[in-house]
């Protein structure tokens, strides 16, 4: 599914949203414990006093070379990219963990020194660096370990006595200790990150060792990717590194596109080798035939470059099988390779529709991630009010689950599973299960976004919000309508659901592997919920998930006919459950694939393509499929802010029709 850019200001958000409760569990992110000095209040924008005059440049020796997140010897040394955690004062361990990937082409060879920037001198050091398999999740003791007598404001260079062999597979984590401060001084916020000048953040370029829930219970955690990563690099000699040699790393489209659409392919191409490339050539196959080639689209250095490329989707592509897009190096300063090529290329699976198989949208599925013991979940509640209150399509489910020692009387078995989709912070929501994520090649993405939005932004950010779902269902065009059929007993309390609908012709091969999901919710319940500090016994929870009809993750479309499907369900509800308030929400989504306790779908693949839902014992309008082309009409336009325009702007425009479905128009 196409990436969603969530289009708020960065700096707009960071005063908006309200720090994010993390559900803890070794190595989850826990970004908003740091604190960005340039945030304190009375910062100024000038250099630091401790402010080195120019970054240092590393010695190195012949055979070696600088390995890490970003390869430079750049710094930032405004304070705008100093962090800190004063609220965890004491010995601390910051450091970065070297995935195989990073270091895939350094295998053999030795890690020969360390260096860590640093925005002020924190006295004493020590470097470390322990071996990590990611697979195993197991982190194995230091295999090296270097006293560094003083520090200095930018870059320390460290050289180890015992220098490290890289094995193949293997991470490492490279860290140095601190002093961590609690005064609101300059001295509190010594880490230097790249956030200003490289925008390739790992999920592993910033973690800190320490007791940061403040349990005893001291551990390594990620610190999110929206600081960017530590200023920490190694130097390696040897290893298998050419002269000519390049990488590329392919972006997160979306899964289907439209005959005859753009398809926007982001990648990230780094030069390894040894020596500089002046040129290179990029094929561009469809179905493993080359349809195009690239010459140079983009100057390359050490440094990665992103560039983003635009294939237009051929109109005869057959909507019957899936299509291969492949991005491949097809020559370094005129020579093909012929070492090194395992990073040479990367493809995308897809499908294609075309605009007579799509049908109107009914609801937008919104699950949200909450919990009792969450102090910040109430502004999820207020957000969630508030955006719902603007628009008169979703179908909202609150999944609950336990957080910290609090238990919330409202979670279930399937709720806890459904919380692996992605969440890591409490309050979050997911909409229609779109990938989002922030304009950074190497994010994960996440189909949950943080929630916890100040009352004082909730109407900005709700307009902000409801054009982003404008946004995701323009881009997830529903093929099946989906109709709720329910009977109530209320004498055996036994429930039967019958979902229905259907597509056009080439509904069952677009939807050939998708699924059909029932949720049951509960409105007009009340219990115990942290707010801040405060603890309100009688917090009232509505759209509570009590429980999942269908297969956790759903249940394989019932064919019925050429294009007519049928899914019928029975449940028997619980006692303590009050039908009258209850909701049966259906919908049809891509299949989240499962191993062990593992989901290995990816993330831009769990997407949901149409959603209803209906009080238990009534029934939703039938709906045939309404093909979205023909004769409708432009009913309203407005600017990605959200405001609304009396007539085209320049810039992007979301208009919305008289069938309820939207575009996104780019007005010259």
């Amino acid at each position: 599914m196409k990436k969603i850019l969530l289009c708020l200001s960065a700096f707009l958000l960071s005063i908006a949203v309200t720090n994010a409760q993390e559900k803890f569990t070794p190595g989850n992110n826990v970004s908003q414990k740091l604190v960005k000095r340039s945030d304190v209040a009375g910062f100024k924008s000038e250099p630091l006093k401790n402010k080195a005059n120019q970054p240092n440049k590393i010695a190195l020796e012949e055979g070696e070379r600088i390995v890490g997140y970003y390869t430079t010897d750049d710094l930032d040394m405004s304070g705008q990219s100093s962090l800190g955690l004063p609220s965890y004062p004491g010995q601390l361990e910051a450091g970065i963990a070297l995935t195989p990937n990073e270091i895939s082409k350094a295998v053999g060879g030795q890690i020969t020194k360390v260096r860590f920037g640093l925005a002020c001198p924190v006295g004493a050091s020590k470097v470390s660096i322990y071996p990590l398999d990611l697979y195993a999740n197991q982190l194995y003791d230091a295999v090296s370990e270097q006293e560094v007598s003083t520090t200095v404001a930018g870059w320390n260079d460290v050289t180890l006595s015992t220098p490290v062999t890289i094995e193949n597979g293997m991470s490492y984590v490279i860290s140095f200790k601190y002093t961590q401060k609690s005064t609101n001084t300059e001295d509190s916020y010594p880490l230097l990150t790249d956030y200003t000048f490289n925008n390739n953040a790992s999920d592993y370029g910033f973690m800190v060792y320490g007791d940061l829930n403040n349990n005893n219970q001291p551990g390594w955690f990620t610190m999110g990717t929206q600081y960017g990563n530590l200023c920490i690099q190694a130097v390696v000699k040897g290893g298998s590194y050419s002269d000519d040699d390049l990488s590329i790393v392919g972006g997160v489209p979306q899964t289907i596109y439209q005959k005859g659409g753009n398809m926007d392919v982001s990648m990230s191409l780094k030069d390894l080798g040894n020596k500089q490339a002046s040129s290179y050539t990029l094929n561009v196959e469809l179905d493993n035939n080359v349809v195009e080639q690239l010459k140079t689209p983009v100057a390359l250095s050490s440094q990665a470059a992103t560039y983003t490329y635009t294939f237009k989707v051929p109109e005869d592509l057959s909507v019957a099988e899936p299509h291969k897009l492949t991005i491949s190096i097809a020559d370094i300063n005129g020579t093909k390779p012929t070492v090194n090529t395992d990073d040479d290329s990367f493809s995308i699976d897809f499908n294609v529709y075309g605009t007579e198989d799509v049908v109107g949208k009914q609801k937008t599925l919104v699950e949200q991630f909450t919990s009792a013991g969450c102090p910040n979940c109430p502004y999820g509640y207020n957000f969630l009010n508030a955006l719902n209150a603007k628009r008169n399509d979703l179908a909202w489910v609150a999944i609950h689950t336990d957080f910290g020692s609090v238990k919330d009387d409202y979670t279930t078995t399937e709720g806890d599973n459904l919380v692996v989709l992605e969440v890591s912070v409490f309050p979050s929501a997911s909409f229609n299960r779109a990938y989002i994520a922030e304009p950074n090649l190497n994010s994960n993405g996440t189909t949950a976004i943080s929630i916890g939005i100040n009352d004082s932004y909730v109407d900005s950010y709700s307009t902000a919000f409801s054009n982003m779902i404008d946004n995701i269902n323009s881009s997830i065009p529903a093929f099946a309508s989906v109709n709720i059929a329910t009977t109530y007993d209320k004498t055996t309390r036994k429930l039967k659901i019958n979902v229905s609908g259907e597509g056009n012709n080439n509904v069952k091969s677009i939807l050939r592997d998708d699924v059909v999901c029932v949720y049951l919710t509960e409105d007009g319940l009340t219990g115990l919920q942290l707010s801040g500090s405060n603890r309100i016994p009688n917090y009232p929870h509505d759209h509570v998930l009590r429980d999942v009809v269908s297969a956790n993750f759903g249940d394989a479309i019932n064919w019925t006919g050429a294009n007519t499907y049928s899914n019928e369900y029975e449940v028997t509800l619980d006692n303590d459950w009050n039908a009258d308030n209850m909701n049966v929400i259906a919908f049809i989504s891509r299949p989240v694939k499962i191993e062990g306790n593992y989901i290995t779908s990816n993330v831009n693949d769990v997407w949901v393509s149409n959603t209803n839902m209906v009080k238990v014992g009534e029934t939703t309008g039938i709906q045939k499929p309404v093909i979205t082309t023909g004769e409708v009409k432009e009913v309203a336009r407005y600017a990605i802010d959200g405001t609304q325009l009396n007539a085209p702007a320049k810039g992007v425009n979301i208009v919305k029709m008289s069938d309820g479905t939207t575009r996104k128009v780019v007005v010259e």
